[in-house]
């Protein structure tokens, strides 16, 4: 207590001791600048991080089961490729799934390899391992589906934007059986520019593309328009003017058709046979209000991507391709490669919506389809073929991946862990290097973060050093009074803490300030330099960040660490002073 009150008196500024005041206050000011640094750093870099790994689970998912090496060397695997039933391919887990035996029959089928003939005589019967898997997957209630990717050529032949335009790409195909509420995460809102071009279609409503546009009509429900210039409602001498709110809807049964809800109450309806009404929406509709529809067969998920005879396979499109001028509904075709020299099969889609792929590496060649389509376009799988992989994807609440990889991993058992191999969305082949890249630097920042912390506390050291000298007369009587060095060490190191762990929290307090207005200041320092200080394209959208409590803990603590040990190094400086020529020289 002795030690307390001691420190405590040493901490308020006293007349006469004008240069310990001074270091002090520079001391607490400089700590407080660099505990605010450490903390709007690390705190908006942990926001970012958390906001492209939320893009990138959005598109991937959050865990994943995949196939070792050992798998594709397996009879299990290899056999597909002797068996006339497979079609003599090593076919992907999803195609594997749907039968309830392996493929291969003696009877009907070429002899196999010798090496191959003992395996079938001995484990020909067993279950096969795909089908083991999911058989313990559901017994644990685990939410699964598969996903199937490949490589292929999209060509857009006619765009509404640019007709004269011929676009065509290679792009990473990802194909699911339905879209989880993950995947909704990722995708973008529908724009008033979109609104315009599904204005445009409804009012050609070309019959192919009549299925989708029902659907996605289903999907938008209520949603408010402007009206863009003088409407007369039908049957009636009201006219809306130009610039009026309206709550609207779509209806596409026979013909497509507007309704408008009037401030009266009254709801009039337009037909799109004769003209385009003049309206466009108010606002960015909610992402699931994109072109989904709830999928009542999964929890959670959302319309499935199913083949549409008329129209082909609809297609997630990264945001790129929207800048690049896809629209809403454009069409297209996969482009397989023909058995026959230059011939080449084609396989139609039609644009669905976009998604923001974040800092996925590939992000602008990702394309998010139905797993029907990546078999069509490519049905053998190999480990020699880049990209083209199958998996089953874990759909999991990114709080419990810690206990679910553990489950996921006693589930695989000593049977099929060799065969299969549970990753996390940090260990993707496409995401590994990114999450690599970004601990090394967060690591990196981290030791300059600390080098830095240290060296302010040397302010710390200065000023405990002229205090000790200041008070080398108080301390020598101390001592004299049977006061020990440890007495002495434990006032000098609770007057660094105190300097400390003020300026600390004083700059913490700065930081949360800061982060909550960080789009205001960001927004003021781009308006000065003249462009926007991050780009959204990387960035996304500035919001307000929250303090990181794991920097705040780190922060707290080197700050601490740093400032006892300049407390200590001052209290040793001054214990070494002789105590009768203290005494002598005076104070």
């Amino acid at each position: 207590m002795f030690e307390l009150r001691t420190a405590l008196s040493y901490l308020i500024p006293k007349k006469g001791q004008l240069s310990v005041s001074v270091v002090g206050i520079l001391a607490t000011l400089v700590i407080m600048a660099i505990t605010w640094l450490v903390l709007v750093f690390f705190s908006t870099t942990e926001g970012f991080e958390n906001r492209w790994t939320e893009k990138i689970v959005g598109v991937l998912g959050p865990m994943r089961i995949v196939p070792t090496a050992a798998y594709y060397e397996s009879p299990a695997h290899v056999l597909d490729s002797y068996s006339s039933a497979a079609g003599f391919i090593t076919r992907r887990l999803s195609q594997k799934a749907v039968e309830s035996a392996l493929p291969y029959s003696p009877n009907e089928d070429a002899p196999l390899p010798s090496k191959l003939q003992g395996w079938y005589k001995e484990h020909g019967q067993d279950i096969p391992p795909i089908h083991l898997l999911i058989e313990r997957l559901n017994n644990k209630k685990i939410l699964w589906q598969f996903c199937e990717s490949t490589v292929a050529h999209m060509s857009f032949p006619s765009l509404l934007a640019f007709p004269q335009k011929n676009l065509s790409q290679y792009s990473l195909i990802l194909g699911f059986d339905y879209l989880s509420r993950d995947n909704l995460s990722s995708s973008l809102e529908f724009t008033s520019g979109e609104f315009a071009s599904l204005l445009n279609k409804l009012h050609s409503h070309p019959e192919a593309m009549k299925q989708p546009l029902q659907a996605f009509v289903r999907a938008l429900d209520t949603f408010e328009v402007i009206v863009t210039k003088d409407l007369e409602v039908p049957v009636s001498s009201l006219k809306i003017s130009k610039g009026t709110h309206l709550k609207a809807s779509l209806s596409y049964e026979s013909e497509p058709r507007l309704h408008l809800e009037l401030p009266s109450g009254v709801i009039t309806s337009f037909s799109f046979t004769q003209q385009i009404p003049p309206v466009t929406i108010s606002t960015p509709l909610q992402k699931k209000s994109l072109f989904l529809l709830p999928n009542p067969e999964v929890n959670e998920s959302y319309s499935p991507l199913t083949f549409v005879p008329s129209a082909g396979y609809p297609v997630l499109l990264p945001k790129l391709s929207r800048q690049q001028g896809i629209q809403l509904f454009d069409s297209g075709s996969f482009l397989v490669p023909g058995t026959n020299s230059g011939n080449a099969l084609t396989i139609p889609f039609y644009v669905a919506g976009f998604f923001d792929p974040g800092i996925l590496p590939i992000g602008g060649k990702v394309v998010l389809t139905s797993r029907q389509a990546v078999l069509a376009i490519q049905p053998e799988l190999s480990a020699q073929t880049p990209f083209a992989s199958s998996a089953i994807v874990i759909n999991v609440d990114m709080n419990a991946l810690p206990q679910t990889e553990t489950l996921l991993k006693h589930t695989l058992g000593r049977s099929l862990s060799h065969l299969f191999k549970v990753e996390q969305y940090d260990e993707y082949e496409l995401t590994k290097d990114v999450y690599q890249q970004l601990q090394s630097e967060k690591l990196l920042f981290k030791m300059l973060s600390l080098i830095i912390i240290v060296v302010a506390c040397s302010n710390i050291f200065s000023m405990l050093f002229i205090l000790a000298h200041d008070r080398r007369k108080e301390i020598a009587v101390m001592r004299a009074l049977g006061a020990s060095k440890m007495h002495i060490t434990t006032i000098f190191l609770l007057t660094g803490l105190g300097v400390g762990l003020f300026g600390s929290l004083l700059g913490s307090l700065l930081a949360g300030v800061t982060l909550h207005y960080l789009p205001e200041i960001l927004a003021l320092i781009g308006k000065i330099q003249g462009h926007a200080l991050l780009h959204t394209a990387i960035y996304g959208e500035i919001a307000a960040q929250k303090l990181s409590i794991s920097t705040f803990i780190f922060t707290l603590s080197a700050v601490s660490f740093a400032s006892a040990l300049a407390g200590c190094l001052a209290a040793m400086r001054a214990c070494r002073s002789n105590v009768s020529d203290a005494l002598k020289g005076g104070g």
